[in-house]
């Protein structure tokens, strides 16, 4: 029998094979991990910057900003229910102090991370961002898109019903009526964004 037609040359081919794939993707990924994670520490950098209306330059300029301890602050803050820890960032900004909360939450795919700003008496929101989604592009991914986010910028925060959404799906550009439009085919995501900033409209009212 010809050694090529045996079954342990084939065993031993597809092991061969798989090995070199193996070993490819395994230096591909340490050759690019630290990259990864610079470009993914940036993000979250930006976001942050983005919601709190502080403009930056560059790259560079958005690093020396966030990590400058006289323009931005960071706390952690505890929610008196439950113990959870939140990341909360402070500036002034325009004569303004201004604060941003890391919310974490389960969109309907998967987590998604956001940044939502307050004014120091968390009656008005300041802006939102997102650090990473996995919505479905074109649909739930719009959430990325700045008419969505460009309606959450200076909106009052009504006292009993705080925010809530509509399903006019146009964009709300009336920012004193504690409401915001959902995003046409994709009103679960929208959803989970309304709960996401009553979330953190608790949190950051009600904190240890």
């Amino acid at each position: 029998m010809n050694f090529k037609e045996s079954k342990f040359y084939t065993v031993l081919f597809t092991f061969i094979i798989s090995f070199i794939f193996i070993a490819v993707l395994a230096y591909i990924n340490s050759v690019t991990k630290e990259k990864i994670a610079i470009n993914s520490e940036l993000f979250r950098i930006k976001s942050i910057l983005n919601v709190m209306n502080i403009s930056y330059s560059s790259d560079i300029d958005a690093y020396n900003k966030f990590k400058d301890d006289e323009l931005i602050k960071k706390r952690t803050v505890k929610r008196k229910i439950n113990g959870e820890e939140y990341s909360v960032y402070q500036s002034l900004v325009n004569n303004e102090n201004i604060y941003a909360i890391i919310y974490n939450g389960q969109g309907l795919w998967g987590e998604i991370s956001s940044v939502i700003a307050f004014n120091e008496n968390i009656d008005r929101l300041k802006g939102i961002d997102f650090i990473y989604q996995n919505e479905t592009p074109g649909l739930g991914g719009r959430i990325e898109e700045e008419w969505f986010k460009g309606q959450f910028r200076d909106e009052k925060i009504a006292d009993i019903i705080k925010m809530t959404m509509s399903v006019q799906k146009n964009g709300d550009p009336d920012h004193e009526n504690s409401s915001f439009d959902s995003i046409s085919g994709a009103t679960r995501t929208s959803e989970r964004i309304l709960s996401f900033i009553n979330e953190s409209i608790n949190i950051m009212k009600n904190q240890n």
